[in-house]
Parts: structure tokens; sequence; C-alpha cells
């Protein structure tokens, strides 16, 4: 197991003072512990792994759009494919529905006379 001694950084140096005497206090000398380090280099280590607001928001809502958007499309064309919304792609000339109508055949009879 690697020993790690290093700690993200805050943005004042107040927050990183408090913090290293938080580090000095939990994380004496020759205690070992579990962390997280760049498995290229081997110089960059944390203990924790730390997720900002942003990051939690960008995990949760691009999926999220991702999913509303693919469930309104299947509605959409479930609806449309039973006749309840009508595809904008028609071209604008409606058909009317029922409207095949079949020539019928002329009636044939037997008892038919030819005028000649």
């Amino acid at each position: 197991m690697r020993q790690c001694s290093l700690r993200v950084c805050h943005k004042t140096a107040e927050e990183n003072a408090a913090e290293v005497e938080r580090y000095r206090q939990r994380y004496h000398v020759g205690r070992s512990f579990g962390c997280y380090y760049n498995t290229e280099t081997m110089d960059n280590a944390i203990d924790h792994k730390v997720y900002t607001q942003s990051d939690v928001i960008h995990c949760l809502l691009w999926p999220l759009i991702v999913v509303a958007v693919c469930v309104a499309v299947f509605i959409y064309v479930e609806l449309s494919s039973r006749g309840l919304v009508r595809l904008p792609c028609g071209g604008g000339k409606d058909k009317p529905r029922g409207a095949n109508v079949s020539a019928s055949a002329a009636p044939t009879s037997s008892s038919s006379t030819s005028p000649h």
C-alpha cells in the first residue's frame, strides 16, 4: 500500500490553514491509510474523492434530459401511430380516411340482348 500525505487545496489561505491543522491531527506520522492517486505519474494523491455541486448537477441533469427527450419522442411516435396525433411531415395534403373506393365491375346479365 502506498502512503499518501497530500490534500486538496481550498480557495482561501484561512481555509487551507484550518485544513492543514485538521489534517495534522487526523493523519499523524506513521499512520497508514488508503488513498486515490494518479496511476501514471504517482505524484498526485488524495485520501478521498471530492465532488463539487456542479459535478453532481451535471451527473444527474444530462442523463435526466436524455431520458426525458427519449420518453417524449416515444410517446409522440406511439400516439401518432394510433392516429391520435398527426406527424408534421404529411406534406400539407389531407387524405380523407376511408376514401379508398374500388371501382365495381359492370353487372353481367345472362338475359341481355344486343340492340342489333
